[in-house]
């Protein structure tokens, strides 16, 4: 073989070589700028992320080593929305009442699901920032009653928070008075025709139906205010009244209404008959009448009781106080 070919053969496998080299480094240096960037771009997603778990417990009044669902209301603290909702991690470390450390990452949608998001007045089911989540979990096992445990949310791009959850008691708004009236239509159409207004406050005055089997009437205005979001668990109504007689069959009936008397709950009554003033209370602490509450729904201008009294004679129903008591989310 001459020089001049062996040296041309050289050249090209040099030159083969070289290109080889070339290119593997480029698609190697491709590939790691493709890796920075990404990189850049999640450490961007985390810095413009932020969540705050503001309060977290039980969504029962049972608080005797619940295993029941729990609520952890979070704000997007971020400067970008979250869609991925569902790509959330939510972990939780707790003692159970067996005295053994539970430590689990919860799957979505079997034991723990976004039950709401509040304003969310701009992109509905999208969690914008300054917005609250309800994120509603089941730890899987009865939680020792006097521990508790923690429960750690995680966002698609990494950002965590924890807070404590517990058990905790419900808070009440105390038995409220009416400060609003007006007959119903039912019966002979004139309700507690006699002082109707003196059933907004326990006293000694009173207000009357006379000889009206079927009449209605409907107390409101009892300014429940309770903070938006949180779990209504019961309603107690109270009833202060009594009978001119206990002649014949006679009863006091009640229903609740969320939308100003257009719709109503199943009636609960009160059978106990008395010529002396009695006090009785329909419903509890546990009691949501048959539906679940929101607190806008138990607002003036939404809530109100209606009374029917009922017998098979003729009769005088008196009635001194018409109050309610709402149990609700303390945290």
């Amino acid at each position: 073989m001459s020089e001049a070919p062996a040296w041309a053969f050289i050249m090209a496998l040099f030159l083969v070589i070289t290109a080889a080299v070339f290119f593997a480094a480029l698609d190697i240096w491709t590939g790691e700028s493709l890796l920075i960037q990404q990189a850049a771009q999640r450490h961007l997603d985390q810095l413009q992320t932020g969540i705050a778990i503001e309060a977290a417990g039980a969504t029962s009044t049972n608080c005797g080593g619940y295993s029941g669902l729990y609520k952890a209301r979070v704000t997007n603290s971020g400067t970008r929305s979250v869609s991925a909702l569902a790509s959330m991690d939510l972990l939780v470390d707790y003692t159970s009442a067996t005295g053994v450390r539970v430590v689990d990452r919860l799957p979505y949608g079997t034991d723990w699901s976004v039950s709401g998001i509040l304003p969310d007045t701009r992109d509905p089911d999208l969690w914008d920032p300054g917005e609250t989540a309800t994120l509603s979990f089941n730890p899987g096992a009865f939680i020792s009653p006097t521990s508790g445990g923690t429960v750690v949310v995680v966002t698609p791009e990494g950002v965590p928070d924890s807070a404590y959850f517990a058990c905790v008691p419900p808070k009440s708004t105390g038995f409220l008075s009416p400060t609003s009236q007006a007959a119903d239509t039912g019966g002979d159409g004139d309700g507690f025709e006699v002082s109707p207004a003196n059933a907004f406050a326990d006293d000694a005055s009173f207000a009357s139906n006379v000889d009206g089997s079927g009449d209605q009437h409907r107390y409101y205005g009892y300014g429940i205010t309770i903070p938006a979001g949180r779990t209504i668990f019961g309603i107690e109504v109270r009833l202060d009244w009594w009978l001119a007689t206990t002649n014949d069959d006679n009863l006091l009936a009640v229903e609740l209404s969320w939308d100003g008397g257009s719709s109503w709950t199943t009636a609960k009554s009160d059978l106990v008959e008395s010529a002396s003033e009695r006090t009785v209370v329909l419903g509890s602490s546990g009691d949501t009448w048959g539906r679940t509450w929101s607190t806008d729904e138990l607002a003036n201008g939404n809530f109100l009781v209606r009374i029917t009294a009922v017998s098979t004679g003729v009769q005088a129903f008196h009635l001194d106080w018409a109050a309610v008591n709402v149990y609700y989310e303390a945290q």
